[in-house]
């Protein structure tokens, strides 16, 4: 019997990106089955994604703890609101506390 199926595996990346990829796959955005920097949680880090991916309908935003000793999601969140005009958004809850600009995806 030949099975060509790949053992799943865990790596950390150097920018403390934790993805889980087929063994023997390169180190491509392409190839990972899943990766941390899909989900930054509290925390944004070089390298964080936010914002929407369209291709595989993915909202990327950070999420504050409900208290200093409750990890659990909290009232604020910080991202992308893709309407019309991209800008940086804080919301409490669903309502919009402070806006930053147009994001217009251009890196620098």
């Amino acid at each position: 019997m030949n099975r060509s199926s790949k053992a799943t595996v865990a790596q950390l990346l150097d920018l403390g990106n934790l993805v889980l990829k087929n063994e023997g796959d390169t180190n491509s955005d392409q190839n990972y089955l899943w990766q941390n920097f899909d989900h930054p949680m509290d925390t944004l880090l070089q390298g964080k994604k936010l914002g929407w991916d369209f291709r595989i309908g993915l909202n990327r935003y950070l999420t504050s703890w409900k208290s200093a000793d409750d990890p659990s999601p909290g009232e604020f969140s910080h991202g992308i609101d893709p309407g019309s005009c991209p800008q940086m958004v804080l919301r409490s809850g669903s309502i919009k506390q402070y806006r930053a600009g147009l994001y217009d995806l251009i890196q620098t």
